[in-house]
């Protein structure tokens, strides 16, 4: 067996090194078989040539699923201001806000989220940008603020505009819809006759109090007319500014809050509860006028309304709200109990007073049963309206800004017309 130049017996071509008369060998080779490729005839590749090119494959491959992400990646960058903060302007820099709200997807009471779509209407003046008339710039171009929707339960979706109008005065406007699911605590003792006032908090993001500060555009503040929420009747949206401190990063910012009214339609729980609860207790009564003597089916009665009244609400649980106090229902259903329990009671006083004073007391003690016990049942239902309604009103409200009137829901394009000054920009 001949030796090639290293020693070794003479290997295939293909597993030769590229230096010396080896690599010359292997590029001669290498040549014939490009043109036997060209010419259509079939070509061995080696192992070796094999693996180069199964890499060369996996890294075009891994370049094309990247491709995307990186795109991706640059267009969610670019909705981020990477402008300098305007050097021209006061601090600290007055920003207009509006909210207009969009609609409602659902609200969870359970869970006190809720979830809408909205717009942001933001505007701030820039000295500098002033007296070139009417016009739109790109994003990439201008300064604008990050906002922080504070009590965002999930990432907010946001979806800005490419470009930015700006007036001669100088005026930037910046519009941003946005969806998510927020968090507010809601108030539930009057359920089902309740109302609630939903809060989205914004902020700037990284900005304090010395920097930027959030002032109310009344015009930007409303709803549209076709905005809907199951269950619910929606009122204004309002929307207050207020300074809140972070201590853990020792801050203080400004804060826009836009406050959303609705009114619980309650009619599917007078009917389908609170109704049936009265019917159930009001049918317990006619043990009242059941013989004294008859104690079998006074009892019979009793057990079996009160057994009634337990399975009832266990049907209806799935629509009450699950609280650590007491509500209007949960009170009304104790209540419910309790006079079961009363009845119950006095059939077996009146069977006692029966044994041992005879027919006529035992009637005359059934007779004050029936005015007493329904009479002290409407005593503690009025007590506790009292308590829900006079007693226990409603805490304190922030004082908010009302719109003039909501909006009516029209496209989003952007109008052309200049804005006036910071307080009122153009219009949704």
């Amino acid at each position: 067996m001949n030796e090639g130049p290293n020693g070794r017996g003479d290997a295939p071509r293909d597993f030769r090194d590229d230096g010396g008369e080896g690599g010359d060998g292997r590029r001669a080779a290498d040549g014939g078989e490009a043109e036997r490729m060209l010419s259509g005839e079939p070509v061995s590749v080696g192992p070796r040539r094999f693996g180069w090119l199964a890499a060369l494959a996996g890294i075009l491959t891994m370049a094309g699923a990247a491709g995307p992400a990186l795109a991706l990646a640059a267009d969610e960058v670019t909705t981020f201001s990477r402008v300098r903060f305007p050097a021209d302007v006061k601090l600290p820099l007055e920003i207009s806000v509006g909210a207009v709200l969009v609609d409602f997807a659902r609200i969870n009471a359970r869970e006190e989220t809720f979830d809408i779509q909205g717009y942001l209407n933001l505007s701030w003046r820039v000295p500098s940008l002033a007296g070139k008339g009417n016009r739109r710039m790109f994003r990439e171009d201008l300064w604008a603020p990050n906002i922080d929707f504070v009590n965002a339960v999930e990432p907010v979706k946001v979806q800005n505009e490419v470009t930015f109008h700006v007036s001669n005065e100088g005026v930037v406007e910046e519009r941003v819809r946005f969806s998510g699911r927020f968090s507010s605590s809601l108030d539930l003792r009057r359920f089902p006759l309740d109302e609630q006032h939903l809060e989205v908090h914004v902020e700037p993001f990284s900005r304090n109090v010395n920097e930027i500060i959030f002032r109310v555009n009344p015009a930007r503040v409303g709803r549209y007319d076709d905005a809907f929420l199951s269950d619910w009747e929606l009122g204004q949206v309002r929307a207050r500014i207020s300074t809140t401190r972070h201590a853990a990063i020792e801050e203080s910012r400004s804060r826009f809050t836009m406050v959303i009214d609705i009114r619980r339609r309650s009619t599917f729980y007078i009917w389908r509860v609170l109704v049936p609860l009265v019917l159930v207790v009001v049918a317990s009564w006619g043990v009242f006028w059941v013989d004294p003597t008859q104690l079998q089916p006074q009892i019979s009665t009793a057990v079996a309304v009160l057994i009634s009244i337990v399975v009832f609400n266990i049907t209806i649980d799935f629509a009450l709200p699950k609280v650590a106090y007491f509500t209007l229902v949960d009170s009304h259903a104790l209540a419910s109990y309790l006079f079961m329990l009363t009845s119950i009671g006095a059939i077996f006083l009146i069977h006692h007073r029966l044994n041992h004073r005879g027919l006529d007391a035992a009637k005359a003690l059934q007779r004050r049963a029936r005015g007493l016990i329904p009479s002290a049942y409407l005593v503690v239902f009025a007590l506790e309206v009292l308590n829900y309604w006079v007693i226990r009103p409603d805490p304190p409200r922030p004082a908010v800004i009302t719109p003039p009137s909501a909006p009516a829901r029209s496209a989003p394009a952007p109008s052309s017309a200049p804005a006036p000054g910071p307080a009122t920009p153009e219009t949704l």
